[in-house]
């Protein structure tokens, strides 16, 4: 949820890259008198700025009291806020099993964006199957079988290699 950008911007941290589409979306104004320790505006009219002197820092209590400064001064619910995730979690433990994860973030300002966010595409369960055979027979496997999504190999000493694709896919391994 965080992560999602049509969601809510996931946070502010150490170094922050604001490109121009969020610069003319908050107003550049804001970015003008933004607290920070370093700010510099790009090329692309957008903005890199951080919030602590260097990486090292980023959970040092200044700079976590810098990174919500800079929340509120951009406006706080544009921004995915995981205390008040932690929060609602504890006061409703146990969680129902019907509550959503957007039911714990009070609703967030959100641009309108120009274009449409797209699900990543994903190769055929076939195609994953021939990319790990190619892949594990190349590093010296002998393939044994395949069963639905998972092909078994075998190595020279005798152990089994489970390797299952897609979505929660995995990789298990037994020595003989």
């Amino acid at each position: 949820m965080g992560v999602k950008l049509e969601k809510g911007i996931p946070g502010i941290y150490w170094g922050n890259y604001f490109g121009p589409f969020y610069v003319d979306w908050f107003g550049r104004e804001k970015f003008e008198t933004l607290p920070c320790v370093e700010k510099r505006w790009l090329d692309t009219g957008g903005i890199f700025f951080t919030t602590a002197p260097t990486p090292f820092d980023w959970d040092t209590p200044q700079a976590r009291q810098l990174q919500q400064e800079v929340k509120k001064h951009l406006g706080a619910d544009a921004f995915f806020d995981m205390e008040t995730v932690r929060w609602l979690i504890r006061e409703l433990e146990p969680i129902p099993e019907a509550m959503k994860p957007e039911q714990f973030q009070p609703p967030r300002r959100l641009p309108e964006f120009p274009f449409t966010v797209e699900a990543p595409k994903y190769k055929a369960i076939e195609e994953e199957i021939e990319d790990a055979r190619r892949y594990f027979t190349g590093q010296g496997y002998e393939e044994v079988s395949v069963e639905g999504r998972t092909i078994t190999f075998r190595d020279a000493r005798g152990g089994i290699l489970r390797v299952t694709v897609g979505a929660g896919g995995t990789v298990a391994y037994q020595p003989k």
